[in-house]
């Protein structure tokens, strides 16, 4: 059978919805289906034997923290010269919704599945509640294509069902008994995530940090309770807004962790926090944390009837594990996590996890509280931001000021540039004679590469910029040439420029490991908040391989510039942030290993 899937969001992006694409595609393959996925172009071209073509994404100005791909007319015409048995579309809203259309002129079965609750997302953002409407519309319009939709949980399906869409079926759940695993366990994992304080009972939340996660109900627990670690794992677009909410209590910010350490990290947390998208009540149809929870041992959720209540489980009121298999009954102060669609001292049900000998309720019996506040019970220090009231906050300290250090990977050697290195970058210009390319006069001729190394050389000791010679880590040549400049600490940004390549050079992967190894370093090391780019609108093709790189534009600068023959510039400005640059990575990573 051949099988098309269009979808929303695909690989390197790391979520629920991608996880479970994933390993739906990984199974027909093993079946010995072919499939296509349809997907924004995030830089992945193949997954598991299955080819993955891209469509451009954009950046949506109510959603800038990550890329998404508008309706595209291309898609009835890749469906078409595929051919495919059936079509799936994964969240018919945006990009899928063409595949959903496709599949409907084209008289090809279609199956639409429903995975993230976006209406009740936009409660989370007053200024955009007004949508609800308008995408329930849009949502009713692009189901009624399918021949079969699919809901991955009776809750969400009631919900469905309320809203007019018809031929509903419920998606099977499963939970991967390997990866959710006893053998994980990890005294270190529990030591790292605790800080030092094993003993203290230990919470965890696994997932990416944004406003609609809700992560900030925790504040008030935190503030109040000196016995109790919380691990915050993950990134995204709150996160500094987090930590700093959480400054002063016992919270952990690891980052993001995969393999291994995550699955250390899900068989050592006491106690599992199905907020926000892994919580099916505010926003997650899915219900996968729950599950992902019981999983892991003796963990039930059910209400005396054979209902599962975790599927409307916020951190709540109750949470009763199955006293057939050794568990215990929870209740307590938890209720402060209400799920907004039950009454007042309704909660919904907590799956709290023992796996070390100790109680697993984390809260006494008997305590109710009002619904959480996001504002602290104790002073945040000096120059933090103590609630989440906007979208971003003042950076708490200036980043690195960038020095010149040798930089390397598997490709390439980065060397702070010097007199040693005229010969081979006059030898570098010479390669394709590439400083006759239009737009880019920063590339000198090869009689004055001598004088243009030690005018930036100069800039390099006056602290204006840091430049670097590129060489082949293999054969130890030169091949190219590049600056960190306009570098503003106090902002943590800097700008990644008057890079050029030898001609012999382009289309090996060696300017894209070049790239790896400063933005590396620019994020990872520096503590950069973005890295800018900027272009000649004319120069189509280093437009075109910043755009390879994940950046996304920001504007043009019009008549920015007088060129040195004398007509306008107008500069294009690009920029990879780093609540973008885990997925900016992951691209690179991957073209690097084709």
């Amino acid at each position: 059978m051949k099988i098309a899937i269009v979808t929303e969001t695909f690989l390197p992006s790391v979520d629920g919805v991608v996880t479970r694409l994933r390993h739906a595609v990984e199974r027909f393959r093993d079946l010995g289906h072919e499939v296509m996925v349809i997907a924004p172009d995030l830089g992945v071209t193949e997954h598991h034997g299955a080819r993955v073509v891209g469509v451009k994404p954009v950046t949506l100005p109510f959603y800038k923290h990550r890329r998404f791909t508008l309706p595209n007319p291309t898609v009835d015409g890749i469906i078409r010269g595929f051919h495919p048995d059936v079509v799936h579309a994964a969240q018919p809203l945006l990009l899928a919704s063409s595949g959903a259309f496709a599949a409907h002129r084209q008289r090809i079965p279609l199956v639409a599945s429903y995975h993230t609750h976006i209406p009740r997302y936009l409660d989370l953002y007053r200024a955009y509640r007004w949508g609800k409407r308008p995408v329930w519309w849009q949502i009713r319009r692009n189901h009624a294509l399918a021949d079969i939709n699919i809901a991955t949980s009776e809750t969400m399906r009631a919900e469905l069902e309320s809203q007019g869409i018809e031929n509903l079926h419920v998606v099977r759940r499963g939970v991967d008994t390997q990866t959710f695993h006893p053998r994980f366990a990890s005294a270190q994992m529990r030591e790292r995530l605790t800080e030092g304080h094993p003993g203290k009972k230990l919470l965890v939340f696994v997932g990416r940090l944004a406003a609609e996660k809700e992560i900030h109900r925790l504040r008030t627990i935190m503030g109040r309770r000196d016995d109790v670690a919380l691990a915050i794992v993950g990134d995204g677009p709150y996160r500094r807004e987090l930590e700093q909410l959480f400054a002063g209590t016992s919270t952990l910010f690891p980052g993001f962790m995969e393999g291994g350490a995550r699955e250390r990290l899900r068989e050592r947390r006491r106690v599992h926090l199905p907020l926000g998208h892994r919580d099916p009540g505010p926003g997650d149809p899915r219900g996968h944390g729950l599950r992902a929870a019981r999983g892991r041992g003796p963990l039930r959720a059910d209400d005396g009837a054979g209902h599962r209540r975790g599927e409307r489980a916020a951190l709540g009121l109750r949470g009763r594990l199955d006293p057939r298999r050794g568990a215990r009954t929870a209740r307590g102060p938890a209720a402060a996590h209400r799920d907004p669609h039950r009454g007042p001292g309704r909660g919904g049900e907590v799956l709290l996890g023992e796996r070390l000998g100790r109680p697993a309720a984390l809260l006494r019996d008997g305590d109710r509280e009002a619904p959480m506040s996001t504002t602290p019970t104790t002073p945040a220090p000096a120059g933090h931001v103590a609630a989440l009231t906007a979208t971003s906050s003042v950076p708490t300290a200036a980043m690195d000021r960038p020095q010149p250090v040798v930089l390397e990977n598997q490709r390439v050697r980065l060397e702070p540039l010097g007199p040693q290195h005229v010969e081979g970058l006059s030898a570098v210009v010479a390669d394709g004679e590439i400083w006759r390319i239009p737009y880019a006069p920063h590339v000198p001729p090869p009689e004055q590469v001598a004088d243009r190394v030690a005018a930036q050389c100069a800039s390099d000791e006056a602290g204006s910029t840091v430049s670097w010679a590129v060489l082949e880590r293999d054969s130890g040549r030169v091949i190219g040439h590049t600056t960190f400049l306009n570098i503003s600490l106090r902002d943590r940004r800097l700008e990644l420029g008057t890079t050029y390549m030898a001609g012999s050079t382009h289309g090996t992967g060696l300017n894209a490991a070049t790239k790896l190894a400063l933005l590396t370093h620019a994020f990872e090391e520096l503590g950069c908040l973005g890295v800018e780019f900027r272009v000649h609108h004319l120069n189509i093709t280093s437009r075109r391989a910043v755009e390879r790189l994940g950046a996304q534009q920001d504007g043009i600068l019009r008549a920015h510039r007088i060129m040195p023959d004398g007509t306008i510039r107008h500069t294009v400005v690009y920029s990879i942030l780093a609540d973008e640059w885990t997925g900016v990575k992951a691209s690179l990573e991957h073209r690097l290993r084709r």
